[in-house]
């Protein structure tokens, strides 16, 4: 088995964190995940990153602390309350399972915790055989490929350094996963290993094959973005340059926006750990390698123009990886296909419709249910409160008994916090003015 392809095809949830049970259907390339806060998309994303942790976890070379377990906290509480007695029930057995399409064969892997007492997360041979036999394969031979394997959290920005890390030692096939599925990536990893290469291919000499595929992919990402070409992308002082062509400055990473050191921080880190996983490949790892990869909150600093590209993006950068990914852009949304978009509100693999046919405007208040988004709120509480205004002189001209100094009061407090609007306040006032005529 050469690992041509490696996907997440489906992921059964039980009493993880918030979730008693969830199961999903995942498409084969690009997946969105969308929903309120609070509505579990961070939590989809965290069980992906444990079921994929039992491909490592078959990994004999592979460190325990790489596997993303399931941990004491993942385990879905229920708190009750009978006559003031307040307890608290840990529901168990906590359990993760799905199947992986790899060259096209189901591989199922399930992963689970059985008490409050054990630490370990349990994968079992017997019921998952078949990733012990592929992992064993792959662990035979050299000229094997590795698949992908990568989680990006919202903390991707916060908790980086951009300057290089420490003395990066001779690394192995294996270093390709090493904090892969934490969510909080090092991108001090990538500058590292960038420089290295760097120094070996001027000891060298010569060009290093996978140095110039991932330096390229940087290069044509920021590319496509921003429809400059890039001339230059090199390491220098700790940092790594970038340079426009037909402009005379060196931008340093470090300095660059949010938006910038997010997208060049995913792309770099999917792209050196392709190169990592899979050296022999040369100039084609990039496009070759297959996998999976996570991102939180994809649409995170990017401008509203760049997140309608974003998507298309990352499939043309990578052809042979499958994203999953969570949102609340409505532009990103637009980018998708129905069938890529999991809506977690209703528990709903499909849209009723094609978001790329819908407006920014539909996308807000059909798919997101949020109300008049072409409104301000200021603009719809105003709205809300004539219409309050309206109905209630209307009543007043079918029953005169009903005008009470309690229903002057009330509607004086409707107009009240809008009084700086005076169109809008003479026009009501006017309306009760000849209501109170006709009586």
């Amino acid at each position: 088995m050469k690992i041509d392809t490696f996907k997440i095809k489906n992921i059964v949830i039980l009493n993880y964190k918030k979730y008693a049970q969830l199961s999903l259907d995942i498409n084969s390339d690009f997946n969105l995940i969308i929903g309120e806060n609070g509505s579990g998309k961070t939590t989809v994303l965290d069980a992906m990153a444990t079921l994929l942790g039992g491909y490592l976890q078959a990994f004999q070379n592979i460190p325990a602390g790489e596997r993303h377990s399931i941990n004491k906290s993942d385990i879905k509480i229920e708190i009750q309350d009978y006559e003031n007695n307040i307890s608290v029930e840990y529901k168990l057995p906590i359990s993760i399972s799905g199947t992986l399409s790899i060259d096209n064969e189901d591989v199922i892997i399930e992963r689970f915790r059985r008490s409050m007492v054990s630490t370990k997360t349990e994968l079992l041979k017997q019921q998952n055989q078949a990733i012990y036999t592929l992992v064993k394969t792959l662990e035979s031979s050299e000229d094997k490929m590795f698949p992908l394997i990568s989680y990006h959290g919202t903390g991707r920005l916060w908790e980086q350094d951009y300057k290089s890390s420490a003395k990066m030692e001779k690394l192995t096939r294996y270093d390709g996963y090493k904090d892969c599925l934490n969510a909080k990536s090092n991108y001090r990893n990538f500058i590292s290993w960038f420089e290295k290469q760097e120094k070996n291919s001027f000891n060298l000499r010569k060009e290093i094959a996978v140095l110039e595929a991932v330096r390229n992919t940087v290069k044509e990402m920021i590319g496509l973005l921003t429809k400059k070409e890039v001339e230059l992308f090199i390491y220098r002082e700790g940092d790594l340059e970038l340079k426009f062509k037909n402009e005379a400055t060196r931008e340093r990473v470090s300095n660059l926006s949010d938006g910038y050191r997010n997208i060049i921080g995913i792309v770099s880190d999917i792209a050196y750990r392709m190169a990592i996983l899979n050296p022999t490949l040369g100039l084609d790892v990039v496009k070759k390698t297959s996998g999976v990869v996570l991102i939180d909150e994809i649409d995170l600093h990017l401008h509203p123009k760049w997140q309608k590209e974003i998507v298309g993006l990352l499939q043309e950068l990578f052809p042979k990886v499958q994203f999953i990914a969570t949102t609340h852009s409505p532009f990103i949304i637009q980018s998708m296909q129905s069938d890529q978009i999991i809506k977690l509100d209703d528990n709903s693999r499909t849209l009723e419709a094609d978001a790329t046919m819908m407006s920014i405007e539909d996308i807000v208040e059909n798919i997101q249910k949020i109300e008049l988004p072409q409104m301000s709120s200021r603009k719809i509480e105003m709205l809300r409160a004539a219409d309050e205004y309206l109905s209630i002189l209307e009543k007043l001209e079918d029953n005169n008994s009903l005008q009470t100094e309690e229903v002057k009061r009330k509607l004086d407090e409707l107009i009240e916090p809008f009084e700086e609007n005076m169109a809008y306040v003479a026009f009501l006032r006017r309306k009760r003015l000849l209501t109170e005529n006709k009586q």
